[in-house]
């Protein structure tokens, strides 16, 4: 896989990616984006 892959522990895990998916909801659903329509 590379160095993009590498064991650094920077990626985000499942609940960290979780968390910046909510932010990133909660402000296209704040921002009254059409986007927002498929949102769950």
């Amino acid at each position: 896989m590379g160095a993009f892959f590498c064991n650094d522990h920077t990626h985000f895990e499942t609940a960290g990616a979780r968390e910046i998916a909510g932010v990133v909801a909660g402000a296209i659903r704040e921002q009254g984006i059409a986007l927002r329509a498929y949102l769950r």
